[in-house]
């Protein structure tokens, strides 16, 4: 051991002087170095000289505590030796007391025998008062004296389980287990009825609590003291091995069953046995049930509460029956067949109204009770599920009202008299308003759920109005058909068709305004690009609606314009006047319109016009066959372009200097048509294709052959200018005019080759 010690020794100090080595190297490793060594070797000195004040410290204290401890088990061997020295004295003593203890043994079982023989006598009273013990106590319950009579059958139970308990320790045969068992039947018939009357106070709790707390109070201490005599009989089987008849009782858990009960029958009793007749219903029963909880709970809390031992935590107690029995009858409501609104009403109760200040919320509940805290009453499943039901019974309900309003309105239409007008003079029926008030009444009926249903609902509403929509532009078809059939019926035909494109603007503002207030954030699911799409189906029907209007002014001024270009005009017609006072008398039935509509059919009846007389020009009605002619069509055309374009300056409320100009094509075909110096023609013709660049050559041919002295010399300018027009023409012009007019091959004239 000692080689070994020293072979460390060595081994460290030449660790220490290679270490000592190496630190010298660095430090002096450049000459200039070599000026402080004296500085290194003091610095040296000091660093050892702490390190051994350190070394020397810590050995103080290890000696300090090595002493320390060996005067404490100096002083633990003193005491070790002083208490066995006290053992010693006492188990002298004790074994001088074992001879007196025998000497006093038959003193003990005198004791003993004295014990046995008090007790004897004790229930021997008992035993020839129990017939009379059990009609007083019974005569006592009955009173109203419960806690006299426990008391009674307390002391019957206890000496009936004395006996018992004697023959059990005594290993007593069955026979007379069975005899003590029978002579105390009575105790246990007794025990029954007291029990019945304990759990018919706590059946009324809340109405004892009103009129005789005592009585509330005497109950519960009564099951009280139950549990304390089953704890002991539980305590003196794990000692004895035996347990009393009907021990343990656990009234506690029979006060929580009594309980339960009476808050089912409390939730559930206010329920009516029939909804026929009772529209509100649920709305009554619902707030039957708001009423008597809201008024359980405040009865629980302020004098219920008090009569209860703290450890039964009875408001709490209360508060959780009442959530449970309360949900079981809420899903149980939520399971039965009911109205869309009936369904709403349950989820918006169940929602807002239970944890509102009106019922869980209520100022006399608080603190006791935190809404946050409250368990649901619906699961998001089934909430899910009631959603999804009214929706799909919403749905079908839409369709329904839908269709009859329409099947009503389009009743309306044949009305002998003109629809409303609204305070701006328009036309309009109450069908955009019916369809909207059963959209808003549903809509704010789901909003007292929540905004989510809300959007749902407006979404289900929304995709029944687009196939209303669909079925709403079938009617006015066929309303047109009818009308066309008979043009004397409907006798309000126009002003019915007014009010159906008015309605369209009714419509689409209506829809606006619940995207507005029923949609909280811009929707991204697929699903609800039924928005936009019924904005486009109100466009289209509406533009429908305009071309049966604008049909219906061309069949009054169809014969006029047939007489257009013809010789029967060129002599003395006054097809043109006839034209633009039909025109301007519908145009006063049409200021009922819409004006966003009422400028698109102006425009359309404008257009058609010109169409029309374009048409007529190069059908050739009528061959002119000398300048005189020529020259009275084209002042005829001037001025009948002039007449239109006043017409529909007037008309045009906008003014719009693109619709002015489209009548102006009527003076320009004149010009060609009077034009005597036919050298000047290719002017005339190039002029006129840079005004309308979507006219054609034979549009230009035929123009020319209503002049009746069209050459081979004529054709070959007008095929040079449109030669020309098609090198130069812009590639953005569009065709506004000439574009859809046709030239039968037949009317083209045929110039000499």
């Amino acid at each position: 051991m000692a080689s070994r010690t020293a072979l460390t020794i060595e081994k460290m100090e030449k660790l220490a002087l290679g270490t000592a080595v190496k630190r010298v190297s660095l430090m002096l490793q450049y000459p200039d170095q070599l000026d402080r060594v004296e500085q290194y070797r003091k610095r040296e000195a000091r660093t050892t000289s702490a390190l051994e004040m350190r070394l020397k410290s810590a050995l103080q204290s290890q000696l300090e505590g090595i002493c320390l401890g060996l005067s404490q088990l100096h002083e633990a061997l003193e005491h070790a030796r002083h208490i066995r020295s006290a053992l010693g004295g006492l188990w002298d003593e004790l074994q001088t007391c074992s001879a007196v203890a025998a000497r006093l043994g038959h003193v003990k079982a005198l004791a003993e025998e004295h014990a046995h023989l008090a007790s004897a006598m004790e229930h021997m009273k008992i035993i020839c008062s129990v017939r009379e013990l059990e009609r007083e106590a019974l005569a006592l319950a009955e009173d109203g004296y419960l806690l006299k009579a426990h008391q009674q059958l307390a002391e019957l139970e206890a000496s009936r389980d004395s006996l018992l308990q004697r023959q059990h320790g005594h290993g007593s045969s069955a026979a007379n287990i069975r005899l003590i068992r029978h002579y105390f039947a009575g105790t246990e018939t007794l025990a029954g009825e007291l029990n019945k009357q304990v759990w018919l106070v706590l059946e009324r709790a809340l109405a004892t609590a009103r009129h005789d707390p005592a009585l509330l109070v005497s109950a519960l201490r009564i099951v009280q003291r139950e549990e304390n005599l089953d704890k002991q009989a539980l305590v003196k089987q794990q000692q004895t091995g035996f347990l009393p008849p009907g021990r343990p009782k656990e009234l506690r858990k029979g006060v929580m069953e009594v309980l339960e009960k009476t808050v089912q029958t409390r939730v559930d009793g206010g329920l009516m046995e029939s909804r026929e007749g009772e529209p509100m219903w649920l709305m009554k029963h619902l707030e039957l049930l708001r009423k008597c909880i809201l008024e359980d709970l405040r009865v629980v809390k302020t004098l219920v509460a008090q009569c209860f031992p703290p450890h039964y935590k009875p408001f709490a107690t209360y508060l959780t029956l009442y959530q449970r029995a309360l949900a079981a009858h809420i899903q149980e409501l939520a399971s039965d067949e009911q109205q869309p609104n009936e369904m709403i009403s349950l989820l918006a109760w169940v929602l807002h109204m239970y944890p509102s200040k009106d019922m869980m919320g209520h100022p006399d509940l608080v603190p006791d009770v935190n809404v946050t805290e409250l368990e649901p009453l619906l699961f998001q499943e089934d909430m899910e599920n009631i959603q999804d039901k009214y929706l799909q019974t919403l749905q079908c309900n839409f369709s329904a009202w839908l269709t009859k309003a329409l099947e009503t309105d389009v009743r309306d239409w044949s009305q002998s008299q003109e629809p409303e007008a609204n305070h701006h003079g328009l036309f309009h029926t109450s069908l955009p308003g019916i369809v909207f008030q059963i959209m808003e009444q549903n809509l704010q009926v789901a909003s007292q759920v929540s905004s989510d249903l809300s959007e749902r609902v407006l979404h289900t509403g929304l995709q029944e109005i687009q196939g209303f929509l669909y079925r709403f532009r079938m009617a006015l078809g066929t309303f047109k058909q009818e009308h066309v059939k008979d043009r004397k019926f409907p006798p309000f035909y126009v002003q019915y068709m007014i009010a159906a494109i008015n309605n369209c603007t009714l419509f689409s503002e209506s829809v606006q305004t619940l995207k507005r207030r029923y949609l909280l954030s811009l929707p991204t699911d697929k699903s609800w690009s039924a928005i936009p799409k019924i904005e486009s189906d109100l466009s289209t029907i509406a533009a429908e609606g305009c071309t049966y209007l604008l049909d219906e002014v061309l069949l009054d001024i169809k014969p006029s314009l047939l007489e257009l270009l013809t010789r029967a005009w060129l002599t003395s017609s006054k097809a043109m006047d006839t034209i633009c006072i039909t025109i301007e008398d519908y145009f006063n039935d049409f200021s009922k319109l819409n004006k966003a509509y009422l400028k698109e059919l102006t425009h359309q009846v404008h257009r058609r016009i010109v169409h029309e007389y374009v048409h007529a020009v190069v059908q050739r009605r009528v061959t002119l066959r000398s300048q005189e002619e020529r020259q009275e069509a084209a002042d005829k055309m001037e001025w009948e372009g002039k007449q239109l374009k006043q017409l529909f300056q007037k008309l045009s409320e906008d003014g719009s200097q693109d619709e002015e100009s489209r009548s102006d094509v009527i003076p320009a075909l004149g010009e060609i048509i009077s034009l005597k110096d036919t050298s000047m023609l290719c002017l005339d013709i190039s002029s006129l294709i840079n005004r309308y660049p979507d006219i054609r050559e034979e549009h230009i041919c035929a123009v020319l052959s209503l002049r009746g002295d069209s050459s081979r010399d004529m054709r070959l300018v007008v095929s040079e200018c449109m030669m020309q027009r098609d090198r130069d023409q812009d590639p953005s012009d569009v065709p506004a005019i000439f574009t859809n007019i046709a030239v039968a091959s037949c009317l083209l004239p045929q110039l000499p080759k």
